[in-house]
């Protein structure tokens, strides 16, 4: 059996797509192909057991259908397997490839008909009607290609589609709960940081708690790191900017949350369709590393949190009560204690990688089966 994954669009070590779904796939007995973008930078040692194919990296419009092409021609060469492609600017080239013989997964990660909506640097004239071209092929490609989602809350517009969430992968060894042991109110905030998930929210929390300071990791744009500085005023020299246009590879990120002394991990976001139903990737990550969640009060969220006692929420339009939420959150160790503990049990037991990887080996099985009973 053989499986290839393929991104036109994302960076090689995506953390669902390599780190979790590649890499993990690579320990069993199935071949595993990975077709992505050639990185601008050296780059880490590969897995021996994955067969990659490089991209040019090119940019703009003709770069993608260059890409596009690129992959149908790779695929071609490698032969009739599964092809798992994470990107619906290759839905077209999909197509072919299922005329061709090829069985296809496509794996949901977005919701497109929402987050295309949200994107800045499109023009507003062409956001909605190009969203609901997406979401219309979407719809058509559900009955050529099986489907696989990210988020419980894309089962409304995928129903057939198999849920494999973005629960973190657990490290061989777990790392050590640290002892909480600061002076400060030390918040951080991982992943894309952009206006719609929070990044003046962020900085509101700053200039509202003195004694406090701010970490952001992650992928941002210039132009908004720019607006944010000069947002935050006199405020930036309590601020840490650990941001690229690239963003960072996971183990990147884990050299953040092993840093310790996190009074708080943010997700305070503003309301919007959005992200009003996801499940964030960094609050499973958060959890891991035992670090408490500060987030909006989304219903779903808020369930999320107050089920599993692992942080505490607010009104995002309402800040005045987040002083004394990470106050309390400071001062009281044996409430840090006890969400620190709760977080670390739930994460191990309910919301990891492992359960979701059975899901995706049963689904590439169930797809071998289909294809020899047909023969």
């Amino acid at each position: 059996m053989k499986v290839a994954h393929v991104t036109t669009v994302h960076p090689w070590n995506d953390n669902r797509i390599y780190e979790k779904m590649v890499c993990t796939l690579s320990t069993t007995d199935i071949a595993t192909y990975y077709i992505a973008p050639k990185p601008k930078n050296n780059i880490r040692k590969t897995n021996k057991n994955i067969k990659i194919f490089w991209l040019k990296n090119k940019q703009g419009i003709l770069g993608r259908i260059q890409k596009n092409f690129e992959a149908i021609i790779i695929l071609k060469k490698i032969g009739r397997c599964t092809v798992h492609f994470h990107d619906p600017e290759f839905i077209i080239g999909a197509v072919l490839l299922r005329i061709f013989g090829f069985d296809i997964i496509y794996d949901v990660h977005e919701d497109n008909k929402l987050g295309i909506q949200q994107k800045d640097y499109l023009p507003k004239i062409i956001r909605k009607p190009l969203a609901l071209f997406v979401a219309l092929i979407e719809k058509i490609s559900g009955f050529l290609f099986h489907q696989v989602i990210a988020e419980r809350c894309y089962k409304s517009r995928f129903p057939n589609a198999v849920s494999v969430l973005n629960y973190p992968k657990l490290p061989d060894k777990l790392p050590d709960l640290q002892k909480y042991n600061t002076n400060k109110i030390r918040l951080i905030y991982t992943g894309t940081i952009t206006k719609d998930r929070g990044a003046f929210s962020h900085i509101d929390i700053i200039k509202l708690i003195p004694q406090a300071e701010l970490h952001l990791v992650g992928r941002c744009e210039n132009r908004l790191l720019n607006e944010i500085k000069e947002y935050a005023e006199n405020e930036n020299d309590r601020i840490r900017y650990y941001v690229k246009p690239e963003g960072f590879s996971y183990q990147e990120l884990e050299r953040y949350y092993l840093a310790g002394n996190w009074t708080a991990g943010l997700a305070v976001f503003p309301k919007t369709p959005h992200y009003y139903e996801k499940e964030l990737t960094k609050f499973f990550e958060y959890m891991l590393y035992g670090i408490p969640i500060v987030c909006s009060n989304f219903p779903v969220w808020e369930n999320l949190v107050s089920q599993n006692n692992v942080g505490k929420v607010i009104n995002p339009d309402k800040l005045d009560d987040i002083e004394s939420i990470l106050t309390e959150i400071h001062v009281n160790q044996t409430l840090r204690d006890n969400i620190t503990n709760n977080a670390r049990y739930a994460v191990t037991t309910k919301y990891n990688w492992d359960g979701e990887f059975v899901k995706l080996l049963n689904l590439y099985k169930k797809i071998e089966y289909e294809k020899m009973k047909g023969c």
